[in-house]
């Protein structure tokens, strides 16, 4: 229980660091008036990027998204931060990214869902996928060593 203590008030930590660093932040023009976007670093990212189901027909609806490692966590937007979550996928059970880039979306599977992710314009949009190919790659090398130094 102890560890499980440490972690959660490193986490309480990381979230005010980055609240901090997001009230910090000049959102940059060339983004796109409604996008809000900040590099954490190795692989890590967060801001709002809309979402719409798997189907031709439906709305597109804002979500604040925050990649960190091998987890993505899904929140509601209240005051253009996040506000409760809403959702988190572990990178090890993504399949199929894909960039359609002349949609100006990426999308892929999680759990048996597609999802379908756009940013409020195309560059937002390939650095978001950029951002979870570099993750997925991390997390399925960590996988493959961990076969390797495991079964032998």
């Amino acid at each position: 229980q102890g560890g499980s203590n440490i972690h959660g008030k490193r986490a309480q930590a990381h979230v005010a660091a980055v609240y901090i660093a997001l009230s910090l932040m000049i959102s940059r023009q060339d983004r796109g008036p409604h996008l809000h976007c900040a590099d954490l670093g190795q692989s890590s990212i967060e801001g709002v990027l809309e979402t719409r189901g798997p189907g031709v027909v439906g709305r597109w609806k804002p979500q604040w998204f925050r990649l960190e490692g091998h987890i993505l966590d899904v929140f509601t937007i209240e005051h253009d931060g996040p506000a409760s979550l809403e959702g988190r996928i572990l990178l090890n059970n993504v399949a199929n990214l894909t960039l359609e880039e002349s949609k100006g979306e990426f999308s892929f599977h999680a759990n048996g869902t597609k999802v379908r992710v756009r940013s409020a314009n195309v560059q937002g949009t390939k650095h978001w996928f950029s951002a979870l190919q570099a993750s997925l790659k991390n997390v399925l090398e960590r996988e493959a060593d961990a076969f390797t130094t495991s079964d032998f």
